[in-house]
């Protein structure tokens, strides 16, 4: 819908009577927004008269901007004119009534004026209106603090500081642990589950309520904990209550996955790391990170880095994300103006260490790294159902294919290889069958595989290891052959999988082998 600017008209000397009006300008809401990112670059840098300047100037494109209101209102709040920023919000809440961050400013304002009841008032409002807001969270658990450690005096006292302090994993639990004494196991329940996307906050107090919520709710009694240890760079932790937004995603991670994997993400970590001096690559930005933490990182849980660095413009191809397949590290580009719920990278490179494998660019699925689909097409939820119950250590016997129904597995690679839904542009769905019938025509087509692809080497790495393990060795060796044209033959993974693949080869002609395979 279009507003209307009314300009001043020019008074023109033509005799007697009213002057003529000008004619109204229309509303600009594409300048508008153009000025408004500008603004918040201005404003992200400290430039507050340039941002002063272009949020004034999106006001004037569009008169009905909230947003412009809420961004003068925020420079005012920088350079501490507490009254001209109130003024701004209230003027945007006029126009939006459900702006959020509009409440959000009113809520540091009254902060800032020692009037902590009101500001709570407004931040309980901002949560209602959007609660996937990191900056909320983080306002929040700065205003009402730690709750008193001197001991409840009753079930009522312990509810009052759990309320009073949200924020406070101890508190919760103690009036959790009070709730689920009095039988009434749903509010505990509800309390318990409340807790857990803060679990870095008091790890041990995290686990204790994982451990009752199993107890007092027969719904978590067969679900597993996943530990997740997060590093943030130096781009995450320039925003304001970054911890706060990864704790939001991996709740929204729990609350995507959850129902499918049977898992709870317990966010346990949360650091930070330096990329500045790498490339935006993700793979220099693991390097970064492993030359900072080479011998400080937990032996187990996930490795989750993060960053807002775009794709470098230099690396065709460089992804929004990357996971080990079926390993336990992964990276994801978050972007600067987060979306509410899950993270859809999250979720994809998350199911690539559950197994999750790629799918044709034409399948709606979570699995299609080119699409825009949150739902997970029935061959990769059929692999990954298997993986379940798949640890987070260093070992893939141990963390793996020792926890799997090896038939079953199989069943849904194979079933999945043959539907073309995964290795399809090796064309390794057809020789897979041929290396049951015809050895040397399966080597044949391996052998034409050129395109490079790690993640399909992966796979065909980890199905290899499963048909090696159902005695089907022919097969395990030509998968291992088309893995090392896939990561490249020169590459030391294609080398290590070319002298595997050759090594059974050996042993099939010869009739020996110790039945392990390297």
């Amino acid at each position: 819908m279009w507003r209307l600017l009314l300009g001043s008209g020019l008074v023109l000397a033509l005799g007697c009577g009213s002057p003529p009006s000008a004619p109204p300008r229309a509303a600009r809401p594409d300048l508008a927004a153009s000025l408004l990112l500008l603004a918040e670059q201005s404003l992200e840098a400290g430039h507050l008269e340039a941002a002063e300047d272009r949020f004034a100037r999106a006001l004037e494109a569009d008169p009905g901007s909230a947003a412009a209101r809420v961004g003068l209102g925020r420079v005012a709040l920088a350079r501490g004119d507490l009254a001209g920023a109130a003024a701004h919000f209230e003027r945007a809440l006029e126009r939006a009534p459900g702006a959020a961050d509009a409440r959000l400013g009113l809520a540091k304002v009254a902060g800032r004026q020692g009037h902590a009841a009101e500001a709570r008032a407004h931040l309980d409002q901002a949560l209602a209106l959007d609660p996937w807001r990191a900056e909320t969270h983080a306002e929040f658990a700065a205003l009402t603090g730690p709750a008193p450690r001197a001991p409840a005096g009753s079930l009522d006292e312990a509810l009052r500081r759990a309320n009073a302090h949200p924020y406070d994993l101890r508190a919760g639990l103690v009036a959790a642990a009070g709730l689920a004494q009095a039988g009434r196991s749903a509010e505990a329940a509800r309390r318990l589950e409340s807790l857990l996307w803060l679990s870095d906050l008091d790890p041990g107090a995290a686990r204790s309520a994982w451990g009752l919520l199993t107890r007092v709710d027969p719904a978590y009694r067969d679900a597993r904990i996943v530990r997740v240890h997060s590093f943030a760079d130096q781009t995450i932790r320039a925003r304001p209550g970054w911890e706060f937004r990864l704790r939001l995603a991996w709740l929204g991670a729990s609350r995507a996955l959850g129902p499918l994997l049977g898992v709870r993400f317990l966010p346990m970590t949360m650091r930070g790391f330096e990329s500045s001096a790498a490339s935006a690559s993700l793979g220099e930005l693991h390097a970064a990170f492993r030359a900072q933490f080479a011998t400080r990182t937990p032996k187990r849980g996930v490795l989750a880095l993060f960053t807002e660095r775009p794709p470098s413009r230099s690396l065709p191809g460089d992804s929004l994300g990357q996971a080990e397949f079926l390993g336990r590290r992964l990276a994801v580009r978050l972007e600067p103006a987060p979306e509410p719920g899950p993270n859809r990278v999250l979720l994809h490179e998350l199911l690539h260490l559950y197994g999750g494998v790629h799918v044709a660019d034409d399948v709606e699925s979570l699995m299609n790294p080119s699409g825009g689909g949150r739902v997970l097409d029935p061959m990769n939820a059929r692999i990954v159902r298997e993986l379940r119950t798949r640890r987070f250590g260093t070992d893939l016997d141990a963390d793996v294919l020792d926890r799997i129904d090896l038939e079953a597995t199989t069943r849904a690679y194979e079933d999945a290889l043959r539907a073309n839904l995964a290795l399809r542009r090796a064309g390794l769905s057809a020789a897979l069958e041929l290396a049951t019938t015809s050895r040397l025509e399966a080597r044949r087509l391996a052998a034409g595989v050129r395109e490079l692809d790690p993640h399909l080497a992966d796979v065909a790495r980890f199905v290899s290891a499963l048909l090696w393990r159902g005695e089907r060795r022919a097969s395990a060796a030509f998968l291992l052959e088309t893995a090392s044209r896939l990561y490249g033959p020169a590459t030391p993974r294609g080398k290590k999988a070319a002298a595997e693949a050759e090594r059974i080869w050996d042993e099939i002609l010869t009739g020996t082998g110790d039945g392990k395979k390297g």
